[in-house]
C-alpha cells in the first residue's frame, strides 16, 4: 500500500509539472538555466510541492482526529472544532 501511494504521489507530481496553459520541454528546462521553460517548471514545482504538503497536513489532521475520538468516522464537527474555525475565519 505504501509503495502504491508513493507511486501515485510521484505520478501526480510529474503530471502537475507537465500540464498547464503552456507546454514545456523538460530537456530545455534542465539544460538552459535562463530559459522560459525553466521558469515555468520552477513556478509549477512550487505549486506542486505546496499542494503535496497541504494534502499531507490535512491527512495528518484527519488521522489525529480519528485517533483522538477512537472512531474511524471521527470528524472535526464532533468536537466543535469546525465551529471555532468558522468563528475565527469570520
Amino acid at each position: 500500500m505504501l509503495v502504491a501511494s508513493s507511486v501515485a504521489l510521484a505520478l501526480a507530481c510529474v503530471m502537475g509539472l507537465s500540464f498547464g496553459a503552456t507546454s514545456v520541454s523538460f530537456a530545455r528546462a534542465l539544460m538552459e538555466p535562463s530559459s522560459v521553460d525553466r521558469a515555468i517548471v520552477e513556478g509549477r514545482a512550487l505549486r506542486v510541492i505546496l499542494g503535496a504538503v497541504t494534502g499531507a497536513a490535512l491527512a495528518s489532521a484527519g488521522v489525529a482526529f480519528q485517533a483522538l475520538l477512537r472512531n474511524p468516522l471521527g470528524d472535526p464537527f464532533a468536537l466543535g472544532v469546525s465551529g471555532g474555525a468558522a468563528l475565527g475565519a469570520s
